[in-house]
């Protein structure tokens, strides 16, 4: 059994105990650190999962993630959340399932067929719903923090933002978890420290400092100017940064 198994095996275990879990529904999903699924709960539900290991950093600092998530999420006008638990060494989030699409996937024909004419109204009220997600989040008190296409997911109940392990309230001075330098605003990425190829398209970790901003003037409000017509459209990152497909990113 691989270590992912047998931390989603763990996962599921913990759940177990408030939840009755039928398991053919259980499809393991790719995670960054710890496990993931999507399973059946009362409904379709997104499961994640981590146990710190101490020689592993990354599983604190997504230990510590998954706890800023369900902050954000609990604050949320939509409520998303069904349950969370935390303590010194695990800690999982089960929320609502929002839907199988999200901003990149519902522009890739723009992107696999540019010399066609374009569904402005289409595009233009996908754009609409990303920044009325984003002002959600902003209305409840935070910082997304790592804004790109595949975090705004649609579904039935319309567009919302996903993945809050690196959110910051509004107006703190907190350490900023990093995000992808291709969406990044130009003050946070200019702290971070000079990149490799490789960990150029992937973020660096507590590396700066979250600079003190209103609500009206964030770094999130780049970011989002990026994601969306640029990065919607366009098949590359920005010029001068390694090619790394979006879609890759499952939480």
């Amino acid at each position: 059994m691989s270590t992912f198994d047998s931390t989603l095996t763990d996962g599921l275990a913990a759940l177990s105990a408030r939840f009755t879990v039928d398991s053919t529904t259980v499809t393991p999903l790719r995670s960054r650190c710890g496990a993931s699924a999507k399973l059946d709960v009362d409904g379709t539900a997104l499961f994640k999962y981590v146990h710190v290991e101490l020689d592993q950093p990354a599983t604190l600092r997504r230990h510590r993630g998954l706890l800023r998530e369900a902050a954000v999420m609990t604050a949320l006008p939509e409520s998303r959340l069904i349950d969370h638990h935390a303590d010194a060494t695990t800690a999982w989030t089960l929320q609502r399932w929002i839907g199988d699409h999200n901003a990149w996937t519902a522009t890739r024909a723009v992107r696999d067929r540019p010399t066609e004419p374009v569904n402005r109204v289409r595009l233009l009220s996908l754009f609409r719903d990303m920044i009325d997600a984003l002002n959600r989040v902003h209305s409840a008190g935070f910082h997304h923090g790592d804004l790109q296409p595949t975090h705004f997911v649609l579904g039935a109940s319309g567009c919302h933002l996903v993945d809050f392990d690196v959110a910051v309230p509004i107006g703190a001075d907190s350490d900023h978890g990093g995000g992808m330098v291709h969406f990044a605003a130009p003050e946070v990425a200019v702290r971070w420290p000079r990149a490799t190829p490789r960990s150029s398209w992937t973020f660096p970790q507590r590396s700066t400092r979250w600079p003190r901003s209103s609500s009206s003037s964030t770094p999130d409000d780049s970011a989002v100017g990026t994601a969306t017509p640029r990065r919607s459209t366009t098949s590359g990152p920005p010029t001068g940064t390694p090619s790394a497909e979006p879609s890759h990113k499952v939480d």
